[in-house]
């Protein structure tokens, strides 16, 4: 996701122990030699290092960091560091839900640029074990080239109940992660209950093919306000959102929220699918949780 954000001017100075200067923490005594190590190790890599005097001014701060924390220094360096490269530094998601609120966050302060040819070639080699399933919303992942036929798994027009055969096919590539997104078809077929219960029923049919893999749910994106307007079955879609988020906190079972993805500039003219910037940034955050549970 690192390599996602926009570029930024560096403000660092070039000099090691100006950086030095700006780290304010406690260390207890036994980290002093890690602190020692790793503060000159990152003098080297930042260039600072060409003379003995500031060599020396670098190891003096040293010496006054006996009681400061170790863990909060080598952050600071490493921001630092990032910053001189010219990446603005973001903070390691240590867990999915941590990856999903970072990015968005990101992407709403329109900090995630552009998807380039090489940032979609990473996308997939991180998403190689993940499959995606669903209807044509599932379809347009394929057909906007973001992955290939070997990880999408689509029926047109399907509602959840009839992804059986898409679920047998994926469970072929021993995918580590399923992906179910699927769009407005079940509110002219299902009750919020039984939409509910058809995921459950299909989330354990993955299971029993795929005991470890891990399983995603997107969730179900509104109808443009336009189209609510004139269909008010497709307006209920936020009561089957709602019931599908609960059940999946109460299973366990990771809930991707769309929400922040929609706007009424992205639908096409039908009012129900989008366009490839929204899947630009649905490929993103995907791309996101996927990497922090492989972390």
């Amino acid at each position: 996701m690192q390599n996602r954000l926009r570029k930024k001017k560096s403000t660092m100075e070039d000099r090691p122990h100006q950086i030095c200067a700006k780290v304010r923490a406690s260390v207890p005594p036994f980290g002093r030699q890690i602190l020692l190590l790793t503060a000159l190790f990152s003098l080297i890599i930042l260039g600072g290092c060409g003379n003995r005097a500031d060599i020396s001014e670098g190891t003096a701060y040293i010496e006054e960091l006996e009681n400061r924390d170790v863990a909060a220094i080598q952050q600071a360096v490493t921001q630092a560091q990032e910053a001189r490269s010219g990446n603005a530094a973001v903070p390691a998601a240590e867990t999915r839900e941590a990856a999903i609120e970072q990015f968005r966050t990101n992407y709403e302060s329109g900090l995630i640029g552009e998807l380039d040819e090489a940032q979609l070639t990473q996308d997939r080699n991180i998403l190689k074990n993940t499959a995606v399933i669903g209807d044509s919303m599932a379809q347009a992942v394929l057909e906007y080239g973001f992955l290939d036929e070997a990880h999408v798994f689509f029926e047109r027009g399907a509602i959840i109940r009839e992804l059986g055969g898409q679920i047998e096919a994926a469970s072929a590539m021993l995918p580590r992660t399923v992906v179910f997104f699927t769009g407005l078809n079940d509110t002219d077929h299902e009750t919020v209950d039984s939409y509910v219960e058809a995921y459950a029923s299909q989330a354990a049919y993955v299971k029993s093919l795929l005991p470890d893999a891990e399983i995603f749910i997107c969730s179900m994106t509104p109808p443009s306000d336009d189209l609510a307007a004139v269909r008010e079955d497709l307006a209920m879609s936020v009561y089957y959102t709602e019931a599908l988020k609960n059940w999946c906190e109460e299973s366990e079972i990771l809930y991707l929220d769309l929400s922040f993805l929609v706007s009424q500039d992205r639908y096409l003219e039908d009012g129900i699918h989008f366009n490839y910037t929204f899947y630009e940034g649905w490929i993103g955050l995907l791309t996101a949780v996927v990497s922090a549970s492989q972390a």
